[in-house]
């Protein structure tokens, strides 16, 4: 009666215009003990930590697809 797992997930989603539908990319992460915050926000997503503040991605994937953590 106990879980024996606990999970989450981030997703960043555009809402597409009408008639258009969005891949989705889905990124795992390295596994147990493993921190998302480097995938997270020094990555793919829209956001990254830049000298400990947190600014826009330019080059995030986040433009041409949803992004599933």
């Amino acid at each position: 009666d106990e879980p024996r797992a606990r999970m989450f997930y981030v997703a960043y989603r555009v809402t597409p215009n009408p008639g258009e539908t969005r891949p989705l990319t889905v990124i795992w992460n390295g596994g147990p003990g493993g921190s998302m915050l480097s995938i997270l926000l020094g990555g793919q997503g829209p956001k990254r930590i830049i000298d400990g503040m947190v600014v826009n991605n330019p080059t995030t994937l986040l433009d041409q697809t949803d992004l599933l953590y």
